[in-house]
């Protein structure tokens, strides 16, 4: 989601969409956004039953309840089309196109999502894992309908005519993945780190330790990166 300017409203109601191929056995966030105080409101985890985070600014819903996708592996060492679907108390993970899981997302009702933190892209603050692998195309998108057209409109497969319509959810940028080709062929498309954050937005402080966001920092020689 690309914010106009740091006023912008994060949208209630959104899609996460992703093409990505994580390292095999790999588990870390592939998305992470934070507020002015350094609390994580949202994440997103690729790896085996991958956990979606989601923290409004009411604290809920509390870390136990966070949507858990047991059964699923993302880190098998092949290329995944992921999307999610949150609307109003119930997200939903469409995996490859196929599957479908819904989960409870046991926030407020009326959440809110603060745009003044930062985004950070493969890692978590003070995660010693990082993303490892490829990515092919990470998006929001202001509709929870979005999820469900992902493999029709976002990212078809290699033999479907790419739809008319824009891929980018910036106009004025050029280099959008998706509008090279439109078209769902990973074997050759394969794009390490194809994620940057829409603009620069100024360092927030760390999480509070009691938040599940807060961990140990890196041992010596070791120091945790975002791309």
């Amino acid at each position: 989601y690309k914010f106009g300017s740091l006023s912008d409203a994060f949208p209630e109601d959104f899609s996460i969409l992703a093409t990505v191929k994580p390292k095999k056995g790999s588990q870390s966030f592939l998305l992470s956004m934070y507020n002015e105080q350094g609390i994580q409101q949202l994440g997103l985890e690729v790896g085996r039953s991958p956990v979606f985070l989601y923290e409004d600014q009411t604290g809920k819903p509390s870390p136990e309840d966070y949507p858990l996708f047991r059964g699923v592996n993302l880190a098998d060492g092949k290329w995944h089309r992921v999307a999610i679907s949150v609307h109003q108390q119930t997200i939903t993970l469409i995996l490859d196109c196929k599957k479908k899981i819904n989960q409870k997302l046991l926030r407020s009702p009326n959440p809110i999502i603060d745009t003044k933190g930062i985004i950070v892209f493969g890692t978590r603050i003070l995660d010693e894992e990082v993303f490892e692998g490829d990515i092919q195309q990470l998006m929001i998108v202001a509709d929870h309908r979005a999820a469900y057209d992902y493999c029709e409109h976002y990212s078809p497969d290699c033999e479907v005519p790419v739809p008319d319509r824009p891929q980018n959810q910036d106009p004025n940028t050029e280099d959008d993945v998706s509008s090279v080709t439109g078209l769902w062929c990973p074997q050759w498309r394969k794009l390490s780190g194809a994620v940057r954050a829409p603009r620069p937005f100024p360092p927030a402080r760390l999480p509070p330790a009691h938040h599940p966001a807060a961990r140990p920092p890196a041992p010596e020689g070791k120091t945790p990166t975002g791309t």
